[in-house]
């Protein structure tokens, strides 16, 4: 009988220890067992009221944990124990922060519509920042100023000589939205600014004063070409000048005899008409040495005493400003009237020749056809540093059978002249879609268990985490579409340092230790 009691006791003394290594095992395990109190009281059964949705109306619930029945000092409604959260703004509260004690993951300031602000006018994301500086936490002080609490609600504080060594700023910028398509293409000519130089004469080069890479101004001398065809059409207008002058002055005598009944009137007609054919011979003469370049001026200069130095030396004209970007002459060579000399082009602006799909044609030739020329920024291998900005400006009529693509011409400036005709381009090309949006820098964004945030300073020494909402991307930069204050720059780097303290929560931190 003995024994049995005392297998009895034996079995009851394992149950317990056991039991109270059951309880034991949360409290190591950092957790709160069922039944027992958090750091403010509350069952860990009731706490998460913003996860749970519970209203924790007990009397309609029927919930077992009736705190007026088991005597617990935590009736929020009848009690007014000093933990109504509600009442007393202490940074905790449950539904809109999950308690401060929620170590999944540090609840900042709520995202909001981005939208300018002054300090006269503060945007909704800086009055959340106005609300966020009044909580208090359970330490009794502003929960952004206690050391222990602050990382929970989105806030971190840097040491001044760290912050100015590891940390930099980029100021939220406001710039155009756009889509953005990416192109490949070939530098060419402007057509409308270069010209071939040919011989308005044939001949023989007799001297060559423009060479390969000069610029040359419009009537610039190229070379001089001693054309026979030249030195005949001068001849041949010196000869009609001359008669011309003679048939003149006999038609003067001819009327002077006819007005006073000397000579008969047909002797004066016959005056007459020599003249006018005369006059005519002289005309068509003039009209062939303005062909060969010759201004009235200098065709007016020319008569029998001209000196025949010289006489069929025929100037090659530069008729542009430009750059000499080929030539095909040499002291002594023949040539011909079409026979390209020289060619000259303002390289200034060129064009590149873009190949673009017939999946993105569309956005192109309707912002092309309105006029609203899209934007173009062209890149070389040669020049990896520098961007030559354009517009796209004419998309072809045709397309290419093989490839499938439709060309499109980008005007590109090029005063530092690096641009060269034949080099493939890379070409960016964005097309507007609406209002301009608010960037900030790709790298001042940070995410975290699918949310977005980025970093702005905000007092003494103080950074707040501020989720966003991003929309389209742009080269280095990304838009914000909510939750971002305008008026303060964002955190562009050390922000993952910023980052690391912010997300202490997770590792356990702070005041629920």
């Amino acid at each position: 009988m003995m024994s049995r009691y005392a297998n009895v006791l034996i079995a009851i003394a394992v149950f317990a220890a056991l039991t109270t290594v059951f309880l034991a095992a949360p409290r190591v395990l950092g957790s709160t067992p069922p039944g027992s109190l958090d750091a403010h009281g509350h069952g860990s059964d009731a706490h998460d009221h913003a996860a749970e949705g519970d209203a924790h109306d007990h009397a309609a619930e029927g919930d077992a944990h009736d705190h007026a029945a088991e005597g617990d000092a935590h009736d929020h409604a009848a009690e007014g124990d000093g933990h109504d959260h509600a009442a007393e703004g202490d940074g905790h509260d449950h539904a809109a922060e999950g308690d401060g004690h929620d170590h999944a993951a540090p609840v900042p300031p709520a995202a909001a519509a981005v939208a300018p602000c002054t300090p006269a006018q503060p945007c909704p994301a800086e009055r959340d920042m106005d609300a966020l500086a009044a909580k208090t936490c359970e330490h009794k002080v502003k929960t952004v100023e206690c050391a222990e609490c602050r990382y929970e609600v989105g806030v971190v504080k840097i040491d001044g000589r760290l912050q100015r060594t590891l940390v930099s700023t980029n100021a939220v910028a406001l710039r155009e939205q756009a889509l953005v398509l990416k192109l490949t293409g070939a530098v060419q000519l402007d057509a409308t600014r270069a010209v071939d130089v040919v011989s308005l004469g044939a001949g023989r080069v007799i001297g060559v004063r423009a060479h390969l890479g000069d610029q040359v101004a419009e009537g610039d001398v190229l070379a001089v070409i001693r054309s026979s065809e030249f030195g005949e059409a001068k001849a041949e207008y010196i000869e009609t000048k001359t008669r011309y002058e003679l048939a003149r002055r006999m038609l003067e005598r001819e009327r002077e005899l006819y007005a006073k009944n000397v000579s008969s009137e047909a002797v004066y007609h016959d005056a007459l008409k020599a003249f006018e054919a005369s006059e005519g011979r002289r005309f068509a003469a003039e009209k062939k040495l303005h062909l060969f370049g010759m201004t009235a001026g200098e065709v007016a200069a020319l008569t029998a005493d001209t000196n025949s130095t010289g006489f069929a030396d025929l100037p090659l004209l530069a008729p542009r400003a430009g750059l000499v970007i080929a030539y095909s002459i040499a002291a002594g060579k023949y040539v011909e009237t079409d026979d390209s000399l020289y060619t000259i082009a303002d390289v200034s602006r060129l064009w590149i020749w873009c190949d673009v799909y017939e999946r993105d044609l569309a956005r192109i030739h309707d912002s092309v056809e309105r006029g609203v020329l899209p934007r173009a920024e062209a890149r070389v291998r040669a020049f990896p540093d520098l961007v030559f900005h354009g517009v796209v400006d004419l998309v072809g009529k045709t397309m290419d059978e093989h490839t499938r693509t439709v060309k499109v011409r980008v005007q590109v400036d090029n005063e530092l002249n690096r641009l060269k005709p034949g080099m493939f381009a890379e070409v960016t090309v964005h097309m507007p879609l609406g209002a301009p949006g608010v960037f900030v820098p790709r790298n001042a964004v940070m995410s975290d268990e699918g949310r977005q945030f980025v970093f702005q300073p905000w007092k003494d020494g103080l950074w707040v985490r501020r989720d966003v909402a991003l929309g389209s991307e742009q080269d280095d930069a990304v838009e914000v579409t909510r939750g971002l204050c305008t008026r303060l720059p964002v955190a562009s780097s050390g922000v993952f340092m910023l980052k690391s303290e912010v997300l202490k929560a997770k590792m356990g931190a702070g005041c629920a230790d």
